[in-house]
């Protein structure tokens, strides 16, 4: 028995209701409502009072309105800085219904949203795809709302903190005042502080200029590190500052040349 042969042109139609209605101009024309449809729009009207734009619960606005001030709605609590005004009003005029849509749908994409639509799909009252937008909308408000709320409560707290302060905690906050004047107190009194300073430049080698270093802010280094043999020159600022270091450990080994370093003693003396 041969099989029926399938018509490949045949579709599923939509369910659909036709009835005629009455236009604003008072003109009979007919309406066709598709149930699916139907239904996405109740989902978004719940989605949206669910979410805290009550408006969507008025009678006297058309679907349109309420998707639309939805849209600007969730948009602005975002808080997404763009060059664009969302001015929504009711009852808009064919033309500044396309400009508004066109201005949401543009800003879209800055705020990385996965859904891609258009605005006659919007002016059009394409509910399926319109509800995927309206989902994520709302969930990417409600996100940042939270975040928003979080901060301004850490940023309440710190200003409480600057000013008040509870009789539970205040013991422990003048322990705190205390230990950190203490601190401070420590810190300035044994802070480095130059007591000497050298003549002329850094000797060549790293390990003298440690010593040299040391020696002009009074810490005591006796080890003492000799130039490289091959160079013969004499490093006479590093001695100075060596025998001096010995002199406040034991001045009775005190090797300065008095005749050479006595104008150099005095002049670090006073300083």
């Amino acid at each position: 028995m041969a099989a029926k042969q399938k018509n490949i042109f045949t579709r599923n139609k939509p369910l659909m209701n036709i009835y005629s209605g009455i236009d604003h101009d008072g003109k009979e024309v007919e309406v066709r409502e598709d149930a699916e449809q139907i239904v996405k729009w109740h989902e978004i009207s719940d989605a949206l009072v669910a979410a805290g734009y009550y408006r969507a619960q008025l009678q006297g606005l058309s679907p349109f309105d309420k998707i639309v001030g939805g849209l600007t709605w969730c948009i602005e609590l975002c808080d997404i800085d763009v060059d664009i005004s969302l001015l929504f009003e009711e009852n808009l005029t064919i033309g500044k219904k396309i400009a508004l849509t066109e201005k949401i749908v543009k800003i879209l994409p800055s705020m990385k949203c996965p859904y891609i639509i258009e605005p006659h799909q919007i002016q059009g009252l394409d509910f399926i795809n319109i509800y995927p937008l309206i989902q994520w909308l709302i969930k990417y408000s409600s996100e940042f709302r939270e975040a928003k709320e979080d901060e301004l409560r850490r940023f309440a707290v710190m200003q409480y903190d600057k000013n008040y302060i509870f009789e539970s905690d205040r013991s422990r906050f003048v322990q705190k005042e205390k230990l950190l004047k203490n601190l401070a107190i420590v810190r300035n009194l044994y802070k480095p502080c130059r007591v000497r300073k050298r003549k002329g430049g850094l000797p060549a080698n790293e390990l003298e200029q440690v010593n040299a270093t040391l020696s002009e802010y009074d810490q005591r280094m006796l080890m003492h590190v000799s130039s490289n043999k091959t160079d013969s020159k004499k490093d006479e600022g590093l001695d100075f500052l060596y025998d001096y270091e010995k002199a406040l450990v034991d001045p009775s080994k005190i090797t300065i040349e008095v005749s050479i370093f006595h104008s150099m003693y005095i002049y670090m003396k006073v300083w």
